[in-house]
């Protein structure tokens, strides 16, 4: 199906509930505590962002120690090291205000003073999208007047000065910041800026490890408190409705059925997109598998693909911050047609590489998550990615289609991945886009493999790729014949037990395609729970959909506040090894296909560092035919 002729119209503009929040618009939220109190011990460090700052960062991950940077707003715009303002957002310090150039602030105007502070809080807003809600003052030189002017921010100084700025040794810094730690509370003031810190860095983990043995607590200051954990509510399970028969999987080629960059014109907010696939895909099909990417966008927001004879789309499959992101989603198709909405004027592309049709011939089989590739292990040094342009094979024996997941790791450029069966030629599509900002990025999907069961990926940027497989699509066996016939032993094939073992194809389970529905959204309660999903924590959902069932949707993660993931499976025995969505920045959303339980229940648990609310929208499920 190399052809392509496709006509593409933009014919309505609609209102958009929010299926998947988009970042909200930045506020000073409420500040937590602005001291430490007993037996608690606030680090904080002044002058940033500067060249030692990721190496702080990577000290206070090693613990996972919280901390508190004051930054000055013309580091913070910075082009060399403002990202990591980003970083320290998304590992869950506070960030906070030490103005914009580091002046006096009590040798400025009125004016002047309030300018500073604006400058500065601007700046972070620009990178995190939260306004400080603290300030530390240049110098530490303050007045009321300086007070007065500070836009209502809070005043934060120290009582621990290791003086580090002046460079006398590692040895007295550290002898500095722990001199009567005997229980009481702690400020301390470090500097990750403003000059060479190699002193300040090779003090840090003696101090750490120094509260640590005295029986510290670490704290951030004027961090927001912590979020309400998930709890269950009285709510009836959300049904899911059947809009088409039983299908199989059609295989075809993976293509690029949209790309709005050909015209040069975005995709407007608010403006469906309905996509005519009639003749690239079979003409039985009534559900594809797309992969979207939003490219360029000019707000945050989110894509919502739907049948275009369902009307307005109520869930979402793509959440976008910034850059280039990609996602799954399954697609009901009207007419051989699909529609896709966004809530931000974006560059849109769309690909699709599988099709459910009551013709297709293949049936779905869940595995446990089996780990089918690791770039890490190919013996090279450690910290040199795969090159741009390699072209990895994975051999998945006995396959003609699979549901894998590919992860980016341990990214140096921005990139993406493209995913084809090794025996044809790369296709100009994409499965994943990944930037250096992101510690990973992972999206799953269904694709076909060729004759010999391989499936090629193609990175075009520097990365590690993790391949993990959570399904296979396969054909049943061969209806057995009416008649007795000899095996190559001599003996007769035994067709009553034959037709007893193929009576259910083999265990293979066929897609029924849904009515897109949100089953869970721990914001609002949907789906009888309500708040953040902390690490460690799980929440049993209760479906309509048939035990032994497997459902195919959508699970995001959204106000995220630190790195974390969402593991899905039916509940009995241990959780699989491998997640199916990890996080590091508000907002991100992956395809999942995952069994019910005995009971109709599906279980959600967190792990990682941060915690996260939960949506979750299924497209249909599998179950036998």
């Amino acid at each position: 199906m190399r052809g392509l002729a496709l006509v593409w119209l933009i014919f309505a503009t609609i209102a958009i509930p929010a299926p998947g929040d988009a970042r909200p618009a930045a506020a000073s939220g409420p500040a937590g505590p602005a001291i430490p109190a007993p037996g608690q011990v606030a680090l904080t460090f002044d002058d940033g962002p500067s060249p030692y700052t990721a190496s702080i960062l990577d000290i206070l991950a090693e613990y996972d120690v919280p901390a508190t940077f004051f930054v000055l707003g013309a580091a913070v715009d910075g082009q060399r090291h403002g990202s990591l303002v980003e970083r320290m957002h998304r590992e869950g310090h506070s960030v906070q205000n030490h103005s914009y150039r580091h002046p006096f602030l009590t040798r400025l105007s009125d004016s002047d003073i309030r300018n500073e502070f604006q400058r500065g809080n601007d700046a972070v807003e620009r990178r995190i999208g939260v306004r400080p809600t603290c300030y530390r003052p240049p110098y530490g030189a303050t007045s009321a007047r300086v007070r007065a002017n500070a836009l209502g921010m809070t005043e934060i100084m120290w009582d621990v000065d290791t003086r580090d700025f002046m460079r006398p040794g590692a040895g007295v810094i550290v002898s500095r910041a722990l001199s009567g730690a005997d229980g009481r509370p702690r400020n301390v003031l470090m500097h990750d800026g403003g000059g060479p810190r190699e002193q300040t860095v090779a003090a840090l983990r003696p101090i750490i490890e120094g509260y640590l043995a005295r029986g510290y607590e670490f704290i951030s200051l004027c961090a927001p408190p912590r979020r309400a954990p998930v709890q269950a509510i009285e709510r009836a399970p959300v049904p899911v409705e059947s809009n088409g028969p039983s299908a199989g999987l059609h295989v075809i080629d993976p293509i690029r059925v949209f790309d709005s960059r050909v015209d040069g014109t975005p995709v407007d907010a608010a403006t469906v997109t309905r996509l005519d696939i009639g003749d690239v895909v079979p003409h039985d099909s009534t559900a594809v598998v797309a992969q979207i990417t939003a490219v360029d966008p000019e707000s945050p927001g989110f894509v919502s693909p739907f049948r275009c004879g369902d009307g307005d789309p109520t869930t979402s499959a793509l959440n976008i911050s910034s850059g280039a992101v990609a996602a799954s989603a399954i697609i009901g198709v009207d007419d051989g047609e699909i529609c896709v909405v966004t809530s931000m004027r974006s560059h849109l592309l769309v690909d699709l590489t599988a099709t459910f049709g009551p013709g297709g011939e293949l049936g779905f089989r869940p595995v446990r998550p089996d780990r089918a590739f690791d770039s890490r292990t190919d013996g090279r040094p450690p910290g040199d990615p795969l090159a741009s342009g390699t072209i990895s094979r994975v051999e998945l024996p006995g396959q003609r289609a699979a549901f894998v997941n590919v992860t980016a790791t341990q990214i140096a450029d921005a990139g993406f991945v493209t995913a084809w069966p090794c025996a044809l030629e790369r296709p100009e599509t994409s499965v994943l886009n990944f930037e250096p900002a992101s510690s990973a990025v992972a999206n799953s999907f269904i694709v076909p493999l060729d004759d010999d069961g391989a499936l090629c990926f193609y990175n075009a940027g520097a990365t590690e790729l993790i391949v993990d497989v959570f399904g296979a699509f396969a054909a049943p066996p061969p209806s057995p014949t009416t008649n007795d016939e000899n095996d190559e032993n001599g003996e007769k094939a035994d067709h009553e037990n034959a037709n007893d073992e193929h009576a259910n194809d083999d265990g293979l389970l066929w897609f029924r395609p849904a009515v897109s529905a949100r089953v869970l959204d721990t914001r609002d309660g949907t789906g009888g729970w309500e708040g953040f999903l902390h690490p460690a924590a799980e929440l049993r959902l209760r479906t309509t959909l048939a035990p032994a069932s497997v459902g195919l949707g959508t699970i995001t993660a959204t106000r995220t506040d630190r790195p974390g993931h969402l593991t899905l499976w039916r509940g009995a025995g241990d959780p699989p090894p491998t997640s199916n969505l990890n996080y590091d920045r508000d907002d991100i959303a992956n395809l999942v296909a995952v069994e019910v339980g005995e009971d109709g229940h599906i279980v959600i648990g967190a792990g990682g560092l941060g915690s996260a609310q939960v949506l979750l929208d299924l497209q249909g499920w599998f179950e036998p035919r």
